[in-house]
């Protein structure tokens, strides 16, 4: 089902359905999805909504019984979303430690970019990210905002296991690794700061509309940040 707002309503099973718009993946469309999400976690016969890069999808407590009520409520939220202000997410540093003990693809990625090691670290970190949408791993977070020079196709042959705290590039995107795991990114840093712990709650603190500002240090103070990580007295929320 399609309609005025630009997407287009996909049935998942009875009580699940999925919005989908037919659009490139920005910032406007994340505001829509972000807003639409406020609004429907509120109403008590919806138990969960997921965001994608362009898509939403949204879980029931009931059976899909009239598709058409749905749509035009939907329709009816997004006609508000330009009289509200744009939602704020939270802004976060993670530092990174970009040196060759804990890179083990940035010489290499470095070359096949014609760019210099301290080059390629630079236009890493200066950007600031926004966060679409968490998947893949538990709290893994995906990230627009890599500048153009460092987009390179991802590993023809993934390594089987990619250790937790893994900053890496592939194809448009740079991410995290939550958890070890199989993964065919090019790792170009490491993170101390863990972006998923089941024992707590929630369990991601990252949301999707938060940004993400990448801090380079070096392995002394990535030393320190554990000690103080441990002692729970580092703060990288800004």
């Amino acid at each position: 089902m399609e309609n005025k707002s630009g997407y287009k309503i996909n049935i998942i099973n009875q009580d699940t359905f999925l919005l989908d718009w037919n659009e490139k993946p920005s910032e406007i469309l994340l505001s829509k999805l972000l807003f639409l999400r406020k609004t429907l976690e509120k109403k008590p016969e919806v138990l969960l909504c997921r965001i994608g890069y362009r898509s939403l999808l949204i879980q029931l407590n009931k059976k899909i019984k009239n598709l058409e009520y749905w749509n035009q409520y939907f329709n009816k939220i997004l006609s508000k979303i330009e009289k509200h202000k744009k939602l704020q997410g939270k802004k976060w540093i993670i530092p990174v430690c970009y040196e060759n003990n804990f890179a083990p693809d940035i010489i290499k990625l470095s070359k096949a970019l014609k760019l210099d090691v301290n080059e390629l670290i630079h236009l890493h970190s200066k950007n600031t990210y926004k966060v679409y949408f968490i998947g893949f791993l538990p709290g893994f977070p995906y990230l627009s905002g890599l500048d153009p020079r460092l987009h390179y196709q991802r590993k023809a042959k993934p390594k089987l296991n990619v250790p937790k705290g893994s900053v890496a590039i592939g194809g448009k995107q740079t991410g995290i690794y939550t958890t070890d795991s199989p993964g065919g990114w090019h790792i170009i840093g490491f993170t101390p700061i863990s972006l998923f712990n089941p024992k707590t709650s929630p369990p991601c603190f990252i949301k999707p509309g938060d940004t993400i500002c990448f801090q380079k240090i070096d392995s002394n103070s990535l030393k320190d940040i554990e000690i103080g990580l441990q002692r729970g007295d580092y703060n990288f929320f800004k």
